[in-house]
């Protein structure tokens, strides 16, 4: 339903069962099922699949589940294990449905439960050859980060530097933003990874039809003009005047410029027509390329448009006469006026070539992952969907094969993901278009959320989930919907209810669909220490120098009182919540049960998230960051990379100056600057070279600590007091030379042990986290050489290119279990639940004011911004993307909101829910929950004290305007609102920040006389008495316990004389030589029955001899020979015998406590003997007999010790 409203004669209770009755017992009916929050979609998905099982309608292998990540795979797989368990211990099951539910509890393991990406891989696995594509390829899963990518760009960046194409030249032309500082080949990179993530979408870009050097020729004119009438001015202090400064300043730029080429102003039409025949002067060849000088100047129109833009001031002077001024005005405005609509027709074209050039680098990354025999997630995709829609013998075999399709969380399906799983549901076979399919009835079971789309970046757009919607339901597909939420209390979902309800109004434009009220949750809680459902945290500190509210004041103040709530809260509140293994019972609030959660890190380049983390150490509360882009930012990670740094380049001073100061070596600056102001080198090199008496000692291998070395150390050039840089020098010097001779992950493990960093790192605030960090890194680095790595330096640039970029899938580094509150994105929280969640970042918009890409499924057609350039494409459906941005931003609030259970902290403005923005149509991401939480202005003071809360003063702001006058703010205390109640915190108990804690967490550790020095005592006694022990393992474990006797090499006889009794029998007909033909020969031996027809050995050595290489004279050959083999009399007794092994392993201990392992060809009892007998092929000499002949009587011995009977040995010389 599109309405917001259920039919007023349908109960939303009774309809939320009728849709759970259906999805257990509707099995023969497609379901598509639109569920709430909390609405128990697993518990739904899993009780159906169970049902399938149960009346055998599927088994286990016929069913395909695909949820959203690996995570929700693993929690779907083992709550069907939990279910089809339980279900199997039903009382009155009929016998053949507790079988069907036993034995696929048992097979389990062959259900394809998982992404759709593992999905696709394992079909491409069956069938490689018919994809096309190499039959051991591997996935690629590093995404923009991955070395094949990587280098790709780099090949191209590198060749096409040389003489750059139009849309290059022009972006190396301009200078980086002051919000993105990061280089031409950084963006561009990133650039090249979205062409690459998008391109199934091959309808190009249209290009505007423009003249670019006629209009650049234009503007200039008018800027000269301009920056000629500003120069007239009586006052050089005139605020127009000061306002027109970049034009006067490109005139000067121009003039000079173009007395360079000409001693006189040229066009670029005529630069343009010089360049291009030979009336080129040697002064215009060395000082002017026509290009170059076309884009710098039009980088410096748009700057004078930025500064015009800046300047509104009007001025007061004069400009040469009366009026000249208002000219001047009328004249700057046009300006303005013709360089913005140049530069919005000029970035479009840029964005087309841009994407045209780019395209080289995803073919030559297509090229390379060929050649690699490697495929990325979206060549996962693509391959199945080619597979599926060119092979119609696949495509019916997989139709067949996979006869029930479930799919999780079917909003965040995008296009192609669709198209192959509606293929699979297909009833007929012979269509290979999924807009004419029709899904076979019950095939199909899928469950969404259209308010929970919040994946468009990720190409899942809620249009083209309706659009599904609307294809399915026209051909049988049954709808149903789920309202009953089992996750929020009831006074949190009448909150939410009362917010989104409006928000949520079907939208045919932006894809937004209507509200489906959540009912059903969990009571009010009654527990007397139970927190309150919703509290507003307001923002302590406003305002700046003028009136109204300032967002740098908000978005300073917001991270410590978010801090100082959750210290009271985990401190001193008390407040107990449900359990969540044990909702009946009450426990305190635990740090890992709080969740922060965000819209975005990073805002223009700095992660948001560090000042919230920082905000909670100083206040002691651990925490943890969940995928933060600022990974690479942090101190120790830094420290790391440039140790790492400083061990490849050792003449990198820079490098090594920071790792000798940095938390490794910690070395004071005096100690630095006395080191160099006496002519010591920071070169490790160098410095280990001149060091005088133990170069020699120095100069060992890494087993060697340097450290230990110099300890001993007397004189240093006279300064004793510089053994710590010598020592820390020449530790580096000796990673350097073993750097390529061991794994990197030993050498950087080396230097925190000889460092003792792990130490240092955790006696510091959160130190947990720093290892771990510090933990991912060499993680990283061993995974890398896991990769192909090859050398420490690749590693080095490995991380130095990671650092560049804010792409990286594995910025953070926590264990899953890990202790502390959760810092994360409302993307990474979805799926989730946490008893208190608490929103943040206040000042983030709700949408974006420029939009940044247009989708249309149906044209195949994706346009976006490359570079901040925004294609035709894309600004022709600007507004209507800007209404699709706004409703997601609202679908991220609720989803954001909808992760919590028992407390919903949303932070507020204690004057109101206005004036955040200067825009009047801009409002913050979380101002959907503005009905939920603001009171009417005329209730600002009707509020009442809280039983569950501290008592509370009169203010929830702090501030003052330094101008204008104070306005009224909503008082502390709980307000009844239409919605429920909710309770305003007082901004006095959230406004204290702590002074930032730095260093060690307890320093008590590393005092002379430490407190309860005896434990400390027994705990080095305990750590040494390991040491020990360690040690005394390592040596036992590097000594061979028992050695092993290969029988096919020894010299040696075994102890009993089997050797003499041994018969050789040699069959007639000559046979070919040669190791290939021995294996070929004994494999068809091992696996061809002793009756086998003739063209089944011949099967069986057409098979081998594919596997190995044989040639055809060499399968015909072995055929022949086992056919002789097979009419041998040996062979007739063994096919008789009623006990007869082939390949048999053997592996006996013996008297001397060596270990026989070998595998005897056949084995069989006759009476009271075991006959052994041994193959051979190829030549036969006595050498080979006498070999032959020890080596038998060693499985005789083997067998006779194993088994008690006696042996006896037979060589069959083929």
């Amino acid at each position: 339903m599109q309405n917001n409203e259920s039919p007023p004669d349908r109960d939303p209770g009774r309809l939320d069962a009728e849709a759970r009755a259906a999805i257990r017992h509707r099995l023969d009916e497609s379901l598509l099922v639109e569920a709430a929050a909390g609405t128990g979609k697993t518990t739904a998905l899993t009780e159906r699949i169970v049902a399938l099982i149960r009346t055998g309608r599927a088994t286990v292998d016929q069913i395909v589940a695909v949820t959203f990540t690996r995570r929700a795979a693993g929690e779907l797989k083992l709550r069907l294990r939990e279910a089809l368990d339980l279900g199997r211990l039903t009382a009155d099951l009929p016998d053949g449905e507790r079988v069907r539910l036993e034995t696929a509890l048992a097979r389990l393991e062959e259900a394809h439960i998982g992404t759709i990406h593992a999905f696709c891989g394992e079909i491409l696995r069956e069938r490689p050859i018919e994809a096309g594509i190499d039959p051991r390829f591997e996935e690629i899963t590093d995404g923009a980060d991955n070395p094949l990518f990587a280098e790709a760009f780099s090949r191209w960046f590198e060749a096409k530097l040389a003489a750059p194409p139009p849309g290059l030249a022009r972006i190396l032309a301009r200078k980086p933003t002051t919000f993105d500082l990061s280089p031409p080949s950084v963006r561009l990179r990133s650039a090249a990874w979205m062409l690459a993530e998008w391109r199934d979408f091959q309808t190009p870009w249209r290009r505007p039809a423009f003249d670019r050097v006629a209009m650049i020729d234009a503007l200039t004119h008018e800027v000269l003009d301009v920056a000629d009438d500003s120069a007239k001015a009586e006052s050089t202090k005139d605020a127009l005047y000061e306002g027109l400064r970049e034009t006067r300043r490109f005139a000067s730029w121009w003039r000079a410029a173009s007395a360079v080429t000409a001693n006189a102003p040229v066009t670029a039409h005529a630069a343009v027509t010089a360049v291009s025949t030979d009336a080129v002067t040697p002064a215009e060849r060395d000082h002017a390329d026509a290009g170059s000088l076309l884009d710098e100047r039009e980088v410096r129109l748009f700057a004078v448009l930025s500064g015009l833009k800046k300047e509104k001031k009007k001025g007061t002077g004069r400009y040469g006469g009366p009026g000249t001024r208002e000219q001047l005005l009328r004249k700057k405005e046009a300006l303005v006026e013709r360089l913005a609509a140049y530069q919005i027709v000029a970035e479009a074209e840029l964005a087309t070539l841009l994407r045209s050039e780019l395209q080289e680098v995803v073919e030559g990354y297509d090229a390379l992952k060929r050649e690699a025999g490697k495929l990325d997630f979206m060549d996962l995709l693509l391959f199945t969907r080619g597979l599926l829609k060119g092979n119609p013998l696949v495509r019916e075999h997989l139709q067949a094969r996979y006869t029930y399709i479930f799919v999780d969380e079917f909003q965040d399906t995008d296009p192609l993901q669709a198209e192959i799983l509606l293929l699979l549901a297909a009833a007929d076979p012979s269509t290979e278009d999924w807009r004419e399919t029709h899904p076979r009835a019950g095939k199909l079971f899928l469950v969404g959320d259209p308010k929970q789309s919040i994946y468009r970046f990720r190409r899942a757009d809620v249009l083209f989930y309706h659009d599904v919607k609307s294809h399915l339901a026209s051909r049988g597909v049954v709808v149903l919907e789920l309202s009953r939420s089992f996750r929020a209390t009831q006074p949190i979902q009448a909150a939410l209810n009362a917010a989104f309800a409006p928000e949520f109004l079907y939208d045919e434009v932006s894809g937004q669909p209507g509200y489906m009220p959540m009912t059903g949750g969990p009571p009010s809680e009654t527990e007397t220490a139970a927190p309150p459902a919703l509290i507003a945290l307001p923002v302590p500190h406003l305002h700046g120098r003028y009136a109204g509210i300032f967002r740098g004041t908000v978005e300073r103040a917001q991270p410590a009182a978010i801090a100082s709530f959750v210290r009271w809260m985990l401190e001193d509140s008390q407040w107990r919540i449900r359990d969540l293994v044990e909702p009946s019972k009450y426990r305190a609030i635990a740090p890992s049960d709080v969740a922060i959660l965000f819209r975005r890190y990073v805002s223009f380049g700095r992660d948001i998230t560090r000042d919230y983390a920082q905000a909670l150490e100083n206040q002691k509360i651990a925490h943890v960051l969940v995928g933060s882009r600022s990974f690479h930012q942090r101190e120790e990670v830094l420290a790391l990379r440039a140790a790492a740094t400083a061990i490849e380049w050792p003449e990198d001073e820079l490098s090594v100056f920071a790792t000798l100061k940095g938390p490794f070596f910690s070395i004071s600056d005096d100690l630095l600057f006395r080191h160099r102001a006496g002519g010591h080198p920071f070169d490790p090199l160098k410095a280990r070279a001149l060091s005088r008496r133990f170069s020699e000692e120095l100069n060992v291998s890494l087993g060697v600590k340097a450290r230990e070395n110099l300890e001993a150390h007397e004189d240093l050039g006279g300064h004793e007091d510089l053994a710590p840089v010598w020592r820390a020098l020449t530790l580096l010097a000796d990673l350097h030379d073993a750097r390529n001779d061991r794994p990197v992950a030993d050498v950087l493990s080396q230097l925190l042990s000889a460092t003792r960093a792990h130490a240092g790192f955790a006696l510091r605030q959160t130190g947990h986290l720093v290892l771990a960090n510090i933990q991912h890194v060499i993680d990283r680095a061993r995974a890398f050489e896991m990769q192909g790595g090859l050398s420490f330096r690749g590693f080095v640039d490995r991380l130095a290119a990671e650092s560049e970029s804010t792409s990286s899938a594995d910025a953070s580094h926590v264990e899953e279990q890990a202790e502390g509150v959760r810092i994360m994105t409302v993307h990474a929280a979805k799926g989730l639940e946490f008893p208190v969640v608490i929103l943040a970042d206040l000042t983030n918009p709700i949408a974006h004011e420029v939009p940044d890409r247009f989708i249309d499924p149906k044209r195949q057609l994706w346009a976006a911004r490359i570079l901040q350039c925004a294609p035709i494409d894309l600004l022709e459906h600007a507004a209507e993307e800007r209404r699709r941005d706004e409703a997601e931003g609202i679908r991220l609030a609720y989803v954001a909101a909808t992760r919590a259970r028992d407390v919903l902290v949303v932070p507020g403005i204690g004057e109101g829910p206005r004036g955040l923005f200067w825009e009047s149509d801009k409002r913050s991401w979380l101002a959907p929950l503005d009905r939920a939480i603001y009171p009417p202005t005329s209730a600002f003071s009707a509020a009442s004290p809280s039983p569950k809360c501290p008592p509370f003063g009169r203010n929830t702001v702090l501030s003052v305007p330094e101008s204008g006058h104070p306005s009224p703010q909503i008082r502390p205390g709980v307000h009844a609102i239409e919605s429920g109640d909710v309770v305003w915190w007082d901004a006095a108990l959230i406004a204290d920040v702590p002074a930032p804690t730095a260093g060690l967490h307890d320093e008590s550790f590393l005092a002379k006389n430490p407190p309860h020095a005896d434990r400390a005592a027994l705990s080095v006694t305990r750590y040494q008495a390991w040491q020990s022990d360690r040690t005394l393992a390592l040596e036992q474990g590097g000594r061979l316990s028992k050695s092993v006797l290969s029988p096919s090499e020894t010299d040696v006889d075994p102890p009993s004389p089997f050797k003499s009794s041994i018969e050789v029998i040699r069959l007639p007909g000559a046979a070919a030589e040669g190791r290939r033909f021995g294996t070929l020969v004994h494999a068809i031996a091992r696996d061809a029955a002793f009756d086998e027809e003739a063209s089944m050995v011949l099967a069986l050595a057409e098979h081998h001899g594919r596997t190995l290489g044989a040639s055809r004279a060499e399968v015909e050959a072995a055929r022949d020979t086992i056919a002789r083999l097979h009419r041998h009399e040996i062979i007739r007794r063994a096919h008789a015998a009623s006990v007869c092994h082939r390949e048999l392993p053997v592996l006996v201990t013996t008297e001397d406590d060596e270990v026989v392992d070998g595998a005897v060809d056949l084995v069989f009892e006759e009476g009271a003997l075991s006959i052994v007998v041994d193959f051979k092929t190829g030549r036969f000499d006595a050498e080979r007999e006498e070999k032959s002949r020890r080596q038998l009587a060693w499985y005789c011995y083997a067998l006779e010790r194993t088994t008690a009977r006696p042996a006896r040995g037979i060589i069959l010389v083929l």
